[in-house]
């Protein structure tokens, strides 16, 4: 049985000015939020994930729907995750791991997920996507993203 430390680390909320450079595209550093370090004392294997802000960037697909309705889509900020080794941050295997961001919908928290094994209502809604909205069942996801990467990036689980 493996012998996991977890850390979390908070960071503190984007600051005004942080959030004003987001929204206008401006490069801005220290946008971390939340940092979770897991460490397995068996094997001395240690990673970080980092999930820290971002101004999220609608696909090419729905630009164009947009300039062509001329209905704008308001600049958005979403909360990103990815993997650091050694001080280097990493790209989290999309192919394993189903969490990409987490935003709000109107007022609902949602979350950005790779398009497999959730609802398949929403899978045939949006076949061609490769990353759908899923609002509903917030600690399923948590509960997912966690399982994923412990049996990812530590062989533990499933």
């Amino acid at each position: 049985m493996p012998q996991l430390s977890i850390n979390l680390k908070e960071y503190d909320i984007l600051s005004y000015s942080q959030y004003l450079d987001l929204i206008e595209d401006r490069k801005v550093s220290n946008t971390w939020y939340l940092a979770l370090s897991i460490y397995n004392k068996q094997n001395n294997n240690s990673l970080g994930f980092v999930f820290y802000f971002e101004r999220f960037k609608h696909s090419e697909k729905i630009s164009i729907i947009s300039k062509n309705h001329k209905s704008k889509s308001k600049p958005e900020i979403k909360l990103y995750v990815t993997g650091r080794d050694n001080q280097e941050s990493f790209r989290l295997d999309f192919r394993k791991v189903d969490l990409v961001n987490i935003g709000t919908w109107g007022d609902q928290l949602s979350f950005g997920v790779h398009n497999r094994n959730w609802d398949p209502k929403l899978r045939e809604k949006n076949k061609k996507g490769s990353i759908i909205t899923v609002r509903e069942n917030p600690s399923k996801i948590v509960r997912n993203f966690l399982e994923q990467i412990l049996y990812t990036y530590f062989d533990i689980g499933k």
